[in-house]
């Protein structure tokens, strides 16, 4: 029998890195040969592809929770080819703390997954909240400015939401 993330890894193949695709090629061919995959793979495509999905809504419903809020200059970034810290980044502003306090909360009450650590509530004006596959940096403007992560992480892909 075929085992049952066979079909998703067939279709999500398109989108494996390179130098995974050419490990897997080398299983099979065509359709035919999947049931040849070794079960090494089928876990390795399970914690590495199936997981991505927690992570992606995780950023989507921290993003709709920011846009309720009327946070501004919402940037998405994938940071996972550059530091093993996180897998995103969320970066925004707010134009004062009563903003800050109010995008912050939300985000915490809403999103279903735990909350590992939170920084800078106490003075709101950059209050990080940390998921662990997604980090969110909340700012009040000029400190967004002056620190200006998007500078720091440059090389980081933009997350189109």
């Amino acid at each position: 029998d075929e085992h049952p993330y066979v079909p998703d890894f067939l279709n999500l193949y398109e989108h494996i890195p390179a130098n995974k695709k050419l490990y897997i090629s080398g299983y099979f061919q065509k359709h035919e040969y999947v049931k040849h995959i070794r079960e090494e793979l089928l876990e390795d495509f399970k914690l590495n592809y199936l997981l991505d999905d927690t992570s992606n809504k995780l950023l989507k419903d921290i993003v709709a929770c920011a846009e309720e809020k009327k946070a501004e200059d919402i940037l998405a970034l994938d940071v996972s080819k550059t530091t093993t810290l996180s897998k995103y980044f969320v970066i925004c502003s707010a134009s004062n703390s009563i903003q800050v306090k109010s995008i912050t909360e939300n985000i915490r009450d809403n999103v279903k997954e735990d909350v590992w650590r939170i920084e800078g509530y106490e003075h709101l004006n950059w209050v990080i909240i940390d998921y662990i596959d997604v980090v969110v940096h909340i700012f009040l403007d000029d400190i967004r400015k002056y620190y200006n992560l998007e500078r720091i992480w440059f090389d980081a892909k933009k997350v189109e939401i």
